[in-house]
Protein backbone atom coordinates (compact mmCIF):
# COMPACT_ATOMS: atom_id res chain seq x y z
CA UNK A 1 0.00 0.00 0.00
CA UNK A 2 2.63 2.41 0.90
CA UNK A 3 4.41 1.73 -2.25
CA UNK A 4 1.13 2.54 -4.36
CA UNK A 5 0.71 5.73 -2.64
CA UNK A 6 4.08 6.86 -2.78
CA UNK A 7 3.35 6.20 -6.72
CA UNK A 8 0.78 8.06 -6.72
CA UNK A 9 2.30 10.76 -5.23
CA UNK A 10 5.34 11.42 -7.44
CA UNK A 11 3.04 11.37 -10.49
CA UNK A 12 0.58 14.18 -8.64
CA UNK A 13 3.65 15.86 -8.51
CA UNK A 14 5.10 15.54 -11.69
CA UNK A 15 2.16 16.11 -13.60
CA UNK A 16 2.42 19.61 -12.56
CA UNK A 17 5.56 20.56 -13.23
CA UNK A 18 6.83 22.45 -15.71
CA UNK A 19 7.74 20.42 -19.50
CA UNK A 20 11.42 21.84 -19.27
CA UNK A 21 12.13 20.49 -15.42
CA UNK A 22 10.73 17.36 -16.29
CA UNK A 23 12.81 17.22 -19.42
CA UNK A 24 15.52 17.25 -17.18
CA UNK A 25 14.45 14.66 -14.65
CA UNK A 26 14.94 12.10 -17.45
CA UNK A 27 18.73 11.97 -17.09
CA UNK A 28 17.97 11.18 -13.52
CA UNK A 29 17.40 7.37 -14.18
CA UNK A 30 16.75 4.74 -16.84
CA UNK A 31 12.97 4.71 -14.62
CA UNK A 32 12.21 8.05 -14.79
CA UNK A 33 13.11 8.34 -18.31
CA UNK A 34 10.56 5.87 -19.32
CA UNK A 35 7.97 7.03 -17.10
CA UNK A 36 8.31 10.65 -18.50
CA UNK A 37 8.07 9.41 -22.12
CA UNK A 38 5.39 7.30 -22.08
CA UNK A 39 2.23 8.69 -23.94
CA UNK A 40 -0.01 8.18 -20.62
CA UNK A 41 1.71 10.38 -18.67
CA UNK A 42 2.73 12.85 -21.62
CA UNK A 43 -1.46 13.24 -21.86
CA UNK A 44 -1.85 13.36 -17.78
CA UNK A 45 0.50 15.93 -17.81
CA UNK A 46 -1.13 17.70 -20.16
CA UNK A 47 -4.57 17.50 -18.50
CA UNK A 48 -2.86 18.44 -15.15
CA UNK A 49 -0.60 21.18 -15.97
CA UNK A 50 -1.44 25.00 -15.97
CA UNK A 51 0.62 26.39 -18.24
CA UNK A 52 0.97 30.24 -18.85
CA UNK A 53 -0.11 30.89 -22.27
CA UNK A 54 2.48 32.52 -24.79
CA UNK A 55 2.14 34.04 -28.00
CA UNK A 56 4.56 33.28 -30.96
CA UNK A 57 4.96 36.02 -33.32
CA UNK A 58 6.09 35.76 -36.86
CA UNK A 59 7.59 39.46 -38.15
CA UNK A 60 7.83 40.25 -41.60
CA UNK A 61 11.14 42.40 -42.51
CA UNK A 62 12.22 44.24 -44.92
CA UNK A 63 16.20 44.58 -44.90
CA UNK A 64 16.35 47.97 -46.49
CA UNK A 65 13.32 50.64 -46.05
CA UNK A 66 12.92 51.15 -49.75
CA UNK A 67 12.28 47.58 -50.87
CA UNK A 68 8.95 46.46 -51.97
CA UNK A 69 9.10 43.34 -51.01
CA UNK A 70 9.32 41.57 -47.20
CA UNK A 71 12.45 39.91 -47.12
CA UNK A 72 13.28 37.97 -43.97
CA UNK A 73 11.47 37.29 -40.89
CA UNK A 74 11.75 37.40 -37.18
CA UNK A 75 10.57 35.36 -34.95
CA UNK A 76 9.65 36.02 -30.69
CA UNK A 77 7.69 34.51 -27.94
CA UNK A 78 5.77 36.59 -25.89
CA UNK A 79 3.69 35.94 -22.65
CA UNK A 80 0.56 37.83 -22.23
CA UNK A 81 1.74 40.65 -20.06
CA UNK A 82 4.65 41.01 -22.64
CA UNK A 83 2.24 40.99 -25.39
CA UNK A 84 2.25 45.13 -26.07
CA UNK A 85 5.05 46.01 -24.44
CA UNK A 86 7.62 44.37 -25.75
CA UNK A 87 9.67 43.64 -22.69
CA UNK A 88 11.56 40.80 -21.99
CA UNK A 89 10.07 39.19 -25.05
CA UNK A 90 12.52 36.02 -26.07
CA UNK A 91 13.81 35.12 -29.95
CA UNK A 92 12.66 31.97 -31.60
CA UNK A 93 14.33 29.55 -33.31
CA UNK A 94 12.02 28.98 -36.23
CA UNK A 95 13.38 25.23 -37.86
CA UNK A 96 10.80 25.62 -40.41
CA UNK A 97 10.98 27.54 -44.03
CA UNK A 98 10.08 31.02 -44.04
CA UNK A 99 7.73 29.89 -46.65
CA UNK A 100 5.90 28.24 -44.25
CA UNK A 101 2.59 29.01 -42.87
CA UNK A 102 0.95 28.23 -39.44
CA UNK A 103 -2.42 26.57 -39.21
CA UNK A 104 -3.14 26.68 -35.66
CA UNK A 105 -2.33 25.90 -31.97
CA UNK A 106 -3.39 22.85 -29.71
CA UNK A 107 -1.92 21.33 -26.78
CA UNK A 108 1.39 23.10 -27.00
CA UNK A 109 1.71 21.34 -30.64
CA UNK A 110 1.69 23.95 -33.56
CA UNK A 111 1.25 22.58 -36.68
CA UNK A 112 3.09 24.20 -40.11
CA UNK A 113 2.33 23.91 -43.27
CA UNK A 114 5.18 24.52 -45.94
CA UNK A 115 3.05 25.59 -49.69
CA UNK A 116 6.56 25.43 -51.59
CA UNK A 117 6.11 24.23 -55.09
CA UNK A 118 9.79 23.74 -55.27
CA UNK A 119 10.54 21.30 -52.41
CA UNK A 120 7.03 19.69 -52.19
CA UNK A 121 4.38 21.15 -49.57
CA UNK A 122 4.79 19.41 -46.51
CA UNK A 123 2.62 19.44 -42.92
CA UNK A 124 4.68 19.11 -39.49
CA UNK A 125 3.95 19.38 -35.94
CA UNK A 126 5.73 21.20 -33.85
CA UNK A 127 6.62 21.92 -30.03
CA UNK A 128 8.91 24.69 -29.46
CA UNK A 129 8.53 24.19 -25.73
CA UNK A 130 10.57 20.91 -26.01
CA UNK A 131 11.96 21.56 -29.65
CA UNK A 132 10.57 18.29 -31.14
CA UNK A 133 8.83 18.18 -34.23
CA UNK A 134 7.20 15.42 -36.85
CA UNK A 135 6.99 15.77 -39.84
CA UNK A 136 3.23 14.29 -41.71
CA UNK A 137 3.88 11.74 -44.62
CA UNK A 138 1.94 11.18 -47.49
CA UNK A 139 0.30 13.87 -47.78
CA UNK A 140 -2.88 13.48 -50.52
CA UNK A 141 -2.98 15.34 -53.80
CA UNK A 142 -5.01 18.27 -53.04
CA UNK A 143 -4.43 21.43 -55.64
CA UNK A 144 -5.65 23.71 -54.94
CA UNK A 145 -6.11 23.52 -51.80
CA UNK A 146 -7.70 26.06 -49.60
CA UNK A 147 -6.79 25.77 -46.12
CA UNK A 148 -5.71 22.77 -43.39
CA UNK A 149 -6.99 23.10 -39.65
CA UNK A 150 -5.63 21.30 -36.77
CA UNK A 151 -7.23 20.15 -33.43
CA UNK A 152 -7.36 17.44 -30.91
CA UNK A 153 -11.17 15.03 -30.89
CA UNK A 154 -11.60 14.44 -27.11
CA UNK A 155 -13.68 11.53 -27.86
CA UNK A 156 -10.94 8.99 -29.14
CA UNK A 157 -7.90 11.08 -27.79
CA UNK A 158 -6.22 11.87 -30.89
CA UNK A 159 -4.85 14.97 -33.18
CA UNK A 160 -6.80 15.25 -36.44
CA UNK A 161 -6.30 17.50 -39.13
CA UNK A 162 -8.21 18.52 -41.85
CA UNK A 163 -6.71 19.14 -45.50
CA UNK A 164 -9.61 20.79 -47.54
CA UNK A 165 -9.28 21.35 -51.57
CA UNK A 166 -11.74 22.15 -54.40
CA UNK A 167 -12.63 18.92 -54.97
CA UNK A 168 -11.39 16.21 -51.89
CA UNK A 169 -11.36 16.49 -48.33
CA UNK A 170 -9.10 14.73 -46.16
CA UNK A 171 -8.49 13.86 -42.18
CA UNK A 172 -4.87 12.94 -40.40
CA UNK A 173 -5.24 11.34 -37.37
CA UNK A 174 -1.76 11.43 -35.20
CA UNK A 175 -2.62 7.64 -33.76
CA UNK A 176 -2.48 5.49 -37.14
CA UNK A 177 -0.34 8.42 -39.34
CA UNK A 178 -3.07 7.90 -42.39
CA UNK A 179 -4.76 10.29 -44.61
CA UNK A 180 -8.32 9.12 -44.79
CA UNK A 181 -10.97 10.35 -47.70
CA UNK A 182 -14.29 12.03 -46.18
CA UNK A 183 -17.04 14.33 -47.76
CA UNK A 184 -16.46 18.18 -48.46
CA UNK A 185 -18.38 20.78 -47.17
CA UNK A 186 -22.08 21.19 -48.63
CA UNK A 187 -21.66 24.88 -49.69
CA UNK A 188 -18.33 24.66 -51.47
CA UNK A 189 -16.05 27.89 -50.83
CA UNK A 190 -14.50 30.35 -53.00
CA UNK A 191 -12.25 32.14 -50.49
CA UNK A 192 -11.08 30.00 -46.62
CA UNK A 193 -9.87 32.51 -44.47
CA UNK A 194 -6.90 31.35 -43.07
CA UNK A 195 -7.82 32.60 -39.71
CA UNK A 196 -9.46 30.00 -37.74
CA UNK A 197 -10.36 28.82 -33.92
CA UNK A 198 -11.60 25.68 -32.10
CA UNK A 199 -14.47 25.84 -30.15
CA UNK A 200 -16.62 23.43 -28.47
CA UNK A 201 -14.50 20.81 -29.98
CA UNK A 202 -14.85 21.82 -33.60
CA UNK A 203 -12.91 24.18 -36.13
CA UNK A 204 -14.38 27.21 -37.35
CA UNK A 205 -13.52 29.59 -40.40
CA UNK A 206 -15.00 32.65 -42.38
CA UNK A 207 -15.46 31.57 -45.53
CA UNK A 208 -16.64 33.17 -48.89
CA UNK A 209 -18.89 31.40 -51.34
CA UNK A 210 -19.14 31.81 -55.16
CA UNK A 211 -21.47 34.28 -55.12
CA UNK A 212 -19.80 36.33 -52.94
CA UNK A 213 -21.71 36.08 -49.33
CA UNK A 214 -19.64 34.85 -46.33
CA UNK A 215 -20.50 32.56 -43.69
CA UNK A 216 -18.73 30.09 -40.91
CA UNK A 217 -17.61 26.83 -41.57
CA UNK A 218 -17.65 24.35 -39.30
CA UNK A 219 -15.84 21.11 -38.46
CA UNK A 220 -16.50 19.15 -36.07
CA UNK A 221 -13.74 17.14 -34.66
CA UNK A 222 -15.29 14.03 -33.40
CA UNK A 223 -17.80 13.72 -36.31
CA UNK A 224 -16.18 14.53 -39.18
CA UNK A 225 -19.16 16.46 -40.20
CA UNK A 226 -19.55 19.83 -41.86
CA UNK A 227 -21.72 22.20 -40.85
CA UNK A 228 -22.42 26.50 -41.59
CA UNK A 229 -23.47 29.12 -39.30
CA UNK A 230 -24.96 32.66 -41.15
CA UNK A 231 -23.22 36.01 -39.94
CA UNK A 232 -24.73 38.62 -38.34
CA UNK A 233 -24.00 40.37 -41.22
CA UNK A 234 -22.52 38.63 -44.20
CA UNK A 235 -22.24 41.69 -46.85
CA UNK A 236 -19.41 43.13 -44.60
CA UNK A 237 -15.41 42.14 -44.45
CA UNK A 238 -15.46 39.42 -41.54
CA UNK A 239 -11.84 38.98 -41.45
CA UNK A 240 -11.60 37.04 -37.69
CA UNK A 241 -13.26 34.36 -35.99
CA UNK A 242 -12.02 33.65 -32.52
CA UNK A 243 -13.46 33.33 -29.09
CA UNK A 244 -14.55 36.20 -26.79
CA UNK A 245 -15.70 34.84 -22.78
CA UNK A 246 -16.49 31.77 -23.86
CA UNK A 247 -18.65 32.53 -27.08
CA UNK A 248 -17.69 32.42 -30.69
CA UNK A 249 -17.05 35.70 -32.32
CA UNK A 250 -16.26 37.32 -35.42
CA UNK A 251 -14.18 40.87 -36.33
CA UNK A 252 -15.75 42.52 -39.29
CA UNK A 253 -15.33 45.90 -41.07
CA UNK A 254 -18.01 47.78 -42.73
CA UNK A 255 -17.22 49.99 -45.70
CA UNK A 256 -16.64 53.17 -43.20
CA UNK A 257 -13.66 50.95 -42.04
CA UNK A 258 -15.27 50.52 -38.70
CA UNK A 259 -14.25 47.42 -37.00
CA UNK A 260 -17.36 45.06 -34.87
CA UNK A 261 -16.50 42.53 -32.68
CA UNK A 262 -20.22 40.41 -32.85
CA UNK A 263 -20.58 37.69 -30.37
CA UNK A 264 -22.41 34.70 -30.72
CA UNK A 265 -24.84 33.92 -27.53
CA UNK A 266 -24.69 29.78 -27.22
CA UNK A 267 -28.15 29.74 -25.99
CA UNK A 268 -30.22 31.80 -28.40
CA UNK A 269 -27.51 31.44 -31.41
CA UNK A 270 -28.09 34.95 -31.83
CA UNK A 271 -25.03 37.44 -32.55
CA UNK A 272 -24.97 40.42 -30.80
CA UNK A 273 -22.54 43.59 -30.68
CA UNK A 274 -19.77 43.38 -28.11
CA UNK A 275 -17.59 46.22 -29.82
CA UNK A 276 -16.98 48.61 -31.84
CA UNK A 277 -13.46 50.24 -33.06
CA UNK A 278 -12.70 52.78 -35.03
CA UNK A 279 -9.76 52.25 -37.33
CA UNK A 280 -6.78 54.61 -37.33
CA UNK A 281 -5.90 56.09 -40.95
CA UNK A 282 -2.86 53.70 -40.58
CA UNK A 283 -4.58 50.52 -41.24
CA UNK A 284 -4.41 49.21 -44.66
CA UNK A 285 -7.32 47.10 -46.41
CA UNK A 286 -4.76 44.18 -45.80
CA UNK A 287 -4.03 44.43 -42.50
CA UNK A 288 -6.09 42.45 -40.27
CA UNK A 289 -6.02 43.15 -35.87
CA UNK A 290 -5.57 40.07 -33.82
CA UNK A 291 -7.46 39.56 -31.10
CA UNK A 292 -7.09 37.61 -28.67
CA UNK A 293 -9.22 37.68 -25.15
CA UNK A 294 -8.18 36.87 -21.85
CA UNK A 295 -9.59 38.20 -18.75
CA UNK A 296 -10.43 41.11 -17.89
CA UNK A 297 -9.77 42.28 -21.17
CA UNK A 298 -9.35 41.75 -24.69
CA UNK A 299 -6.07 42.16 -26.45
CA UNK A 300 -5.97 43.89 -30.09
CA UNK A 301 -3.04 44.12 -31.94
CA UNK A 302 -2.95 46.50 -35.09
CA UNK A 303 0.04 47.72 -35.17
CA UNK A 304 3.37 48.06 -32.56
CA UNK A 305 4.40 51.75 -31.87
CA UNK A 306 8.07 52.65 -33.02
CA UNK A 307 8.72 52.55 -29.55
CA UNK A 308 8.25 49.26 -28.74
CA UNK A 309 9.57 48.33 -31.94
CA UNK A 310 12.63 49.35 -30.72
CA UNK A 311 13.22 47.29 -28.04
CA UNK A 312 13.68 43.99 -30.46
CA UNK A 313 16.97 43.92 -32.38
CA UNK A 314 16.30 43.78 -36.35
CA UNK A 315 12.60 45.05 -35.70
CA UNK A 316 12.11 48.56 -36.80
CA UNK A 317 9.32 50.95 -38.74
CA UNK A 318 9.38 48.33 -41.43
CA UNK A 319 8.18 45.23 -39.88
CA UNK A 320 4.67 43.96 -39.96
CA UNK A 321 3.00 41.18 -37.91
CA UNK A 322 2.74 38.14 -40.48
CA UNK A 323 0.70 35.70 -37.94
CA UNK A 324 0.29 35.28 -34.70
CA UNK A 325 -0.33 32.20 -32.40
CA UNK A 326 -1.07 31.54 -28.92
CA UNK A 327 0.17 28.76 -27.24
CA UNK A 328 1.10 26.20 -24.19
CA UNK A 329 3.92 24.75 -22.59
CA UNK A 330 3.30 20.91 -23.28
CA UNK A 331 5.39 17.22 -23.49
CA UNK A 332 3.48 16.43 -26.61
CA UNK A 333 5.34 15.20 -29.55
CA UNK A 334 8.04 14.01 -26.64
CA UNK A 335 7.31 10.36 -27.55
CA UNK A 336 7.61 10.71 -31.17
CA UNK A 337 9.13 12.99 -34.38
CA UNK A 338 12.94 14.51 -34.02
CA UNK A 339 14.38 17.19 -32.10
CA UNK A 340 14.67 20.81 -33.92
CA UNK A 341 18.29 21.15 -33.22
CA UNK A 342 18.95 18.28 -35.82
CA UNK A 343 17.18 19.97 -38.65
CA UNK A 344 17.50 23.80 -38.32
CA UNK A 345 21.14 23.80 -39.49
CA UNK A 346 20.62 21.82 -42.57
CA UNK A 347 17.37 23.87 -43.23
CA UNK A 348 19.20 27.15 -43.16
CA UNK A 349 21.77 25.55 -45.43
CA UNK A 350 19.28 24.49 -47.97
CA UNK A 351 16.93 27.96 -47.47
CA UNK A 352 20.60 29.79 -47.91
CA UNK A 353 20.83 27.49 -51.69
CA UNK A 354 17.65 28.14 -53.02
CA UNK A 355 17.67 31.97 -52.35
CA UNK A 356 20.80 31.70 -54.29
CA UNK A 357 19.09 29.99 -57.20
CA UNK A 358 16.15 32.85 -57.48
CA UNK A 359 18.54 35.69 -57.41
CA UNK A 360 20.94 33.86 -60.49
Amino acid sequence: MSNDLCEELVVEIFTRLPPKTLLRFRSVSKALYARISSPDFIRLHTLRFRSPKKFIIIHKHKLKDNEANYKSMLYTIHSERQISSYAGITPLTYPFYTSSLIVGSCNGIICVYDPSLQRGDAIYLWNPTIKRQYKVLHLPSCRPCFTHGFGFDPVVQDYKIVRIGITHTFVYTLKTATWRTIAPPMTRPCYVNQSKCIFNGALHWVVRAFRGYEYILRFDLSSEVFSTIELCEPSWKNKEVTIVKGCLAVLSKNDDDDWYIWVRNNDTVSWSLAFKLNSPERLTFGDVPFVYYYYPEIIITLSHEPQARSRLVHLTDTSRIACMAACIESLELLDMGTSCDQITGTKIKREAEESDIMQK
